[in-house]
């Protein structure tokens, strides 16, 4: 178990480690383009167009063996040579030959013994995988889902074969997606989607974009008139501060926005970490994208967090942002 213990990213055993639970799966999250998708590049995981154009999810695959070596033993099995064990004889046959040279005097059988190693079968470990669309959003010209693909087996990480299992099971996915991570296995939608990587687009004062499309729900999911009213008086209140640029997540679910006011300081919303806004400094793109949890456990505090309670939040920010200015 060691052997592949050390073979396994070290942020997934930080991930395993740091978690209660013992359930684990392998699974990923893709963005995928329509245009790609009709263009057949997910059809070996089960993801195609319906005859009606609609994007369909078709069960249980096994991976192509000809995707990769795992996928290939996945299927078929393997032989390991045990150079552990006293090697054996083994007879092998290297077909007919002719008796001292001349066929005319017939033939013989050439068979040679030899000392080898002794081999053993792995059965093939049949794992499938399954997709699932979390969700979607419009990207231009083309529609972008948002996909979870996971390996359709549960390891429990108490087993001595958990990290061998692992293993075998993100290679399984790096072979037919390019991209692996592990989850407990009872995690939530939110927990696959804050895993995709968060673009930045930056837009100048003035563009009102954002909030038309902030205000629409931004592809993700629909938002209540209270929510609506935040993010209105949220806008406002941060273009009262004079910022340089706004800015927007691109993300799938486009749940991101806030303004810029230097090049290290950035105030940004995020629906999904509660009733707070995050001041972020240097490393402001690393940061945004984790989540509320992983954001808080961090020891260097290169953020401010400031609860939108009362009135009082908004002087601590025009205090933080003047602090930070000053400094530059």
């Amino acid at each position: 178990m060691k052997k592949n213990l050390n073979k396994v990213p070290n942020i997934f055993i930080a991930k395993i480690q740091a978690s209660n639970n013992n359930a684990f799966i392998a699974a990923t999250t893709v963005e995928a383009k329509k245009s790609d998708i009709a263009a057949g590049l997910y059809h070996h995981i089960g993801v195609a167009l319906s005859e009606d154009t609609e994007v369909v999810v078709n069960g249980d695959i096994y991976p192509l063996p000809e995707n990769g070596r795992y996928s290939k033993r996945n299927q078929e099995g393997k032989f390991i040579t045990r150079k552990d064990l006293p090697k054996i004889y083994k007879q092998f046959y290297y077909g007919e030959r002719p008796i001292f040279g001349d066929y005319s005097k017939g033939t013989f059988s050439l068979i040679v013994t030899k000392l080898v190693y002794q081999k053993e079968f792995v059965p093939p470990e049949e794992v499938t995988i399954s997709t699932e669309i979390l969700n979607d959003y419009r990207s231009g010209d083309d529609h972008v889902y948002i996909l979870k693909v996971m390996v359709n087996k549960v390891m429990d990480k108490n087993d001595n074969s958990f990290y061998s299992d692992l293993l075998f099971c993100l290679n399984i996915l790096q072979e037919n997606i390019n991209k692996s991570d592990v989850f407990e296995a009872e995690a939530a939608q939110a927990d696959y989607l804050r895993t995709l990587n968060i673009g930045w687009e930056l837009l100048p004062l003035g563009n009102r974009d954002i909030l038309d499309e902030l205000l629409g729900g931004g592809g993700g999911r629909p938002l209540t008139d209270q929510q609506r009213g935040i993010i209105q008086e949220r806008y406002n209140y941060l273009e009262s501060l004079n910022p340089t640029q706004w800015i927007k997540g691109i993300s799938g679910m486009r749940r991101y926005f806030g303004a810029k006011f230097a090049d290290n300081i950035v105030v940004l919303e995020n629906l999904d970490y509660g009733n707070a806004i995050y001041v972020m400094f240097d490393n402001w793109e690393e940061l945004s994208t984790l989540s509320r949890t992983e954001l808080l456990k961090k020891t260097n505090r290169d953020f401010e967090r400031i609860k939108h309670t009362g009135n009082g939040w908004r002087t601590k920010l025009q205090m933080v942002i003047a602090d930070r200015l000053n400094r530059n």
